[in-house]
Protein backbone atom coordinates (compact mmCIF):
# COMPACT_ATOMS: atom_id res chain seq x y z
CA UNK A 1 0.00 0.00 0.00
CA UNK A 2 2.89 2.33 0.74
CA UNK A 3 4.39 1.65 -2.69
CA UNK A 4 0.99 2.29 -4.26
CA UNK A 5 0.92 5.76 -2.71
CA UNK A 6 -1.35 5.29 0.30
CA UNK A 7 -1.82 8.45 2.37
CA UNK A 8 0.14 7.58 5.50
CA UNK A 9 -1.29 10.50 7.43
CA UNK A 10 -4.94 9.77 6.74
CA UNK A 11 -6.92 9.45 9.97
CA UNK A 12 -9.64 6.94 10.73
CA UNK A 13 -13.10 8.33 11.38
CA UNK A 14 -14.16 8.86 14.97
CA UNK A 15 -16.75 6.09 14.55
CA UNK A 16 -14.34 3.51 13.11
CA UNK A 17 -13.08 0.44 14.88
CA UNK A 18 -9.54 0.10 16.14
CA UNK A 19 -8.30 3.53 17.17
CA UNK A 20 -10.96 6.11 16.26
CA UNK A 21 -9.28 9.18 14.78
CA UNK A 22 -5.94 7.37 14.64
CA UNK A 23 -3.39 7.19 11.84
CA UNK A 24 -1.85 4.02 10.44
CA UNK A 25 1.17 4.75 12.65
CA UNK A 26 -0.99 4.97 15.79
CA UNK A 27 -2.91 1.81 14.89
CA UNK A 28 0.33 -0.11 14.42
CA UNK A 29 1.66 1.29 17.71
CA UNK A 30 -1.45 0.48 19.75
CA UNK A 31 -1.83 -3.03 18.37
CA UNK A 32 1.84 -3.97 18.80
CA UNK A 33 2.70 -4.26 15.11
CA UNK A 34 6.31 -3.11 15.27
CA UNK A 35 7.20 -4.12 11.70
CA UNK A 36 4.25 -2.13 10.32
CA UNK A 37 5.08 0.79 12.60
CA UNK A 38 8.68 0.83 11.40
CA UNK A 39 7.53 0.63 7.76
CA UNK A 40 5.15 3.59 7.97
CA UNK A 41 7.66 5.69 9.93
CA UNK A 42 10.37 4.78 7.42
CA UNK A 43 8.05 5.84 4.61
CA UNK A 44 7.57 9.26 6.20
CA UNK A 45 4.39 9.00 8.28
CA UNK A 46 3.89 11.98 10.55
CA UNK A 47 4.60 11.37 14.26
CA UNK A 48 1.92 13.37 16.09
CA UNK A 49 2.66 12.88 19.79
CA UNK A 50 5.16 11.85 22.43
CA UNK A 51 3.34 8.52 22.66
CA UNK A 52 3.75 7.87 18.93
CA UNK A 53 7.37 9.03 19.08
CA UNK A 54 8.05 6.54 21.89
CA UNK A 55 6.52 3.72 19.88
CA UNK A 56 8.59 4.78 16.86
CA UNK A 57 11.74 4.82 18.99
CA UNK A 58 12.82 8.46 18.68
CA UNK A 59 12.00 11.19 21.20
CA UNK A 60 14.18 13.80 19.51
CA UNK A 61 12.50 17.19 19.80
CA UNK A 62 9.71 16.05 22.12
CA UNK A 63 9.68 17.92 25.48
CA UNK A 64 9.50 14.93 27.84
CA UNK A 65 9.79 17.10 30.96
CA UNK A 66 6.75 19.14 29.89
CA UNK A 67 4.56 16.11 29.27
CA UNK A 68 1.89 15.10 31.76
CA UNK A 69 2.42 12.03 33.91
CA UNK A 70 -0.30 10.21 31.94
CA UNK A 71 1.37 11.02 28.61
CA UNK A 72 4.79 9.85 29.85
CA UNK A 73 3.27 6.64 31.24
CA UNK A 74 1.56 5.95 27.90
CA UNK A 75 4.86 6.67 26.14
CA UNK A 76 6.68 4.20 28.41
CA UNK A 77 4.03 1.58 27.72
CA UNK A 78 4.48 2.08 23.96
CA UNK A 79 8.28 1.98 24.25
CA UNK A 80 8.03 -1.27 26.22
CA UNK A 81 5.60 -2.77 23.73
CA UNK A 82 7.99 -2.06 20.84
CA UNK A 83 11.21 -2.81 22.77
CA UNK A 84 12.60 0.72 22.44
CA UNK A 85 15.13 0.52 25.28
CA UNK A 86 16.77 3.91 24.61
CA UNK A 87 13.38 5.57 24.81
CA UNK A 88 12.60 3.68 28.01
CA UNK A 89 15.88 4.96 29.47
CA UNK A 90 14.94 8.54 28.59
CA UNK A 91 11.43 8.27 30.02
CA UNK A 92 12.60 6.69 33.26
CA UNK A 93 15.34 9.34 33.61
CA UNK A 94 12.58 11.96 33.29
CA UNK A 95 10.82 10.47 36.31
CA UNK A 96 8.22 8.32 34.60
CA UNK A 97 7.11 5.65 37.09
CA UNK A 98 8.11 2.19 35.86
CA UNK A 99 4.90 0.73 37.26
CA UNK A 100 2.64 3.53 36.10
CA UNK A 101 -0.74 2.44 34.77
CA UNK A 102 -2.65 4.20 32.01
CA UNK A 103 -5.88 5.17 33.79
CA UNK A 104 -7.92 5.05 30.59
CA UNK A 105 -6.86 1.66 29.18
CA UNK A 106 -5.43 0.00 32.32
CA UNK A 107 -2.22 -0.74 30.43
CA UNK A 108 1.02 -1.26 32.34
CA UNK A 109 4.50 -1.54 30.77
CA UNK A 110 5.45 -4.96 32.15
CA UNK A 111 2.03 -6.55 31.68
CA UNK A 112 1.76 -5.35 28.09
CA UNK A 113 5.32 -6.39 27.23
CA UNK A 114 4.61 -9.85 28.66
CA UNK A 115 1.25 -10.16 26.91
CA UNK A 116 2.66 -9.09 23.54
CA UNK A 117 5.70 -11.31 23.79
CA UNK A 118 8.48 -8.74 24.21
CA UNK A 119 11.28 -10.57 26.05
CA UNK A 120 13.82 -7.74 25.77
CA UNK A 121 11.38 -5.31 27.39
CA UNK A 122 10.32 -7.81 30.05
CA UNK A 123 13.95 -8.34 31.08
CA UNK A 124 14.69 -4.58 30.97
CA UNK A 125 11.65 -3.69 33.08
CA UNK A 126 12.36 -6.38 35.66
CA UNK A 127 16.01 -5.32 35.88
CA UNK A 128 14.88 -1.73 36.44
CA UNK A 129 12.51 -2.61 39.27
CA UNK A 130 9.12 -3.29 37.69
CA UNK A 131 6.83 -5.21 40.04
CA UNK A 132 5.76 -8.53 38.46
CA UNK A 133 3.02 -9.01 41.08
CA UNK A 134 0.89 -6.05 39.97
CA UNK A 135 -2.41 -7.06 38.42
CA UNK A 136 -4.89 -5.44 36.06
CA UNK A 137 -8.56 -4.75 36.81
CA UNK A 138 -9.29 -8.41 36.05
CA UNK A 139 -6.68 -9.66 38.51
CA UNK A 140 -4.19 -10.77 35.84
CA UNK A 141 -0.45 -10.39 36.39
CA UNK A 142 2.25 -10.15 33.72
CA UNK A 143 2.84 -13.89 34.18
CA UNK A 144 -0.85 -14.62 33.60
CA UNK A 145 -0.88 -12.50 30.45
CA UNK A 146 2.00 -14.32 28.77
CA UNK A 147 0.51 -17.75 29.29
CA UNK A 148 -2.18 -19.76 27.54
CA UNK A 149 -5.44 -18.06 26.61
CA UNK A 150 -4.25 -14.59 27.62
CA UNK A 151 -1.57 -14.36 24.96
CA UNK A 152 -2.47 -11.50 22.68
CA UNK A 153 0.14 -12.10 20.02
CA UNK A 154 1.67 -15.34 18.82
CA UNK A 155 5.38 -15.84 19.15
CA UNK A 156 8.02 -18.37 20.09
CA UNK A 157 9.37 -16.39 23.05
CA UNK A 158 6.50 -16.75 25.51
CA UNK A 159 8.27 -19.53 27.38
CA UNK A 160 11.28 -17.26 27.86
CA UNK A 161 9.13 -14.47 29.25
CA UNK A 162 7.34 -16.90 31.53
CA UNK A 163 10.72 -18.07 32.87
CA UNK A 164 11.88 -14.48 33.47
CA UNK A 165 8.70 -13.61 35.33
CA UNK A 166 8.71 -16.81 37.40
CA UNK A 167 12.33 -16.18 38.37
CA UNK A 168 11.50 -12.60 39.41
CA UNK A 169 8.57 -13.78 41.53
CA UNK A 170 10.69 -16.48 43.19
CA UNK A 171 13.33 -13.85 43.99
CA UNK A 172 10.71 -11.84 45.83
CA UNK A 173 9.48 -9.54 43.07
Amino acid sequence: MIEAGADLDLLATESSGGVPGGSALLHAAVFGMTDVLDAVVGAGARVRSLVEAAAAGDLTGWPIDEASDEERIRALIMAADHQRLDVMDQLLAAGTPIDGVDPVWDRHPLRLAAEHGRPVSVRYLLEHGADPTLTDHQGRSALDLCQGEHRYMPGPGHDGRTGLLRAALEAGG
